[in-house]
């Protein structure tokens, strides 16, 4: 059956509705969650009581979620190290929010003399379940990455959670079709690109519509949906000695998206407001659809030699 989804109302059943919810933050951190939580209460009447001037849903919402998580943890500890147990701390990230969410961590990892642009995907019970390390490592003006970050050597990866198989990419690998197809051949079912994209100083053109449409491309092709989340607001860079007396500065523009499998837009955010963006996604019918269209049946790998050389 297609999960039901109901904001702010009483579903009256015990089905657990799938919602995608992403936050853009004005941070350059940010996480991407993939969220199932049975909606049995009216939560945009709680949030009205418990925060009036705050707006409904987005906050409490989230608060609720993390005490939920920390009673569910209180009696679990917490471990030592990553690498000892494979589970994150502490509290494994309130045990993914008690035992509910599947959490996509950007976090900046170091490997003896190499730093990574990495996510750790978390399982819904806390494990983790892989490390995908960024493969294209983008250098332009003010976004000079290469200075930061080693290349991945993870390759691609799909990661089989708790609710359905997910394949991340990390901003620049959204402009590679290569990289949607690679994770699609390893069985991801949903796309997500983490993404911190702006003002482009030099090209002085509005790139928003070009990388959007880029990813909806990726999602026609291989019949899976593509769900993109950029970070927003203005950030800053002033003459200092330590920075040699440059300036520069970008404004992040927002705009993430939620696309269908065949790249039609579900919901769209705003470039300059923090939101949260919501969907259901059958994954069934999503599979029977790529069966249906054979697009995969009738790839010929060995004809294509020639994007590899």
């Amino acid at each position: 059956a297609v999960p039901q989804i109901m904001k702010g109302q009483s579903s009256g059943d015990t089905e657990r509705s799938l919602l995608l919810v992403y936050t853009i933050s004005k941070c350059s951190f940010f996480i991407m969650l993939i969220l199932v939580v049975p909606l049995s209460i009216n939560i945009d009447y709680i949030l009205s009581i418990w925060l009036k001037d705050v707006p409904p849903f987005t906050n409490i919402f989230a608060i609720l979620l993390m005490i939920c998580g920390l009673i569910r943890c209180l009696g679990a500890g917490f471990d030592s190290s990553i690498q000892a147990t494979g589970k994150i701390k502490p509290f494994q990230i309130f045990y993914s929010i008690a035992y509910i969410m599947v959490l996509p961590i950007s976090f900046y990892e170091k490997e003896v003399n190499n730093l990574y642009n990495s996510i750790a995907c978390i399982d819904a019970d806390g494990s983790i379940l892989g490390v995908y390390r960024k493969t294209h490592i983008p250098d332009d003006h003010y976004y000079q990455e290469k200075f930061y970050f080693t290349p991945g050597d993870t390759g691609f990866q799909a990661f089989s959670t708790k609710y359905g198989t997910i394949g991340i990419g990390i901003c620049w690998d959204q402009w590679f079709p290569e990289s949607a197809r690679c994770m699609a051949l390893m069985g991801a079912e949903i796309l997500l690109y983490p993404t911190a994209i702006g003002s482009e100083p030099i090209l002085e053109c509005d790139s928003m519509p070009h990388w959007r449409r880029c990813m909806q491309g990726h999602a026609a092709a291989n019949l899976m949906p593509v769900i993109a989340a950029n970070r927003i607001g203005r950030e800053e860079v002033t003459p200092s000695p330590e920075n040699g007396g440059q300036r520069s500065a970008l404004v992040f523009y927002g705009s993430s998206f939620m696309t269908d499998e065949t790249g039609g837009l579900k919901a769209c955010a705003s470039r300059d407001q923090e939101e949260i963006l919501t969907g259901v996604y059958d994954l069934d019918d999503l599979a029977d659809k790529r069966l249906e269209w054979g697009l995969f049946r009738d790839r010929r790998p060995e004809m294509y030699r020639k994007i590899t050389q």
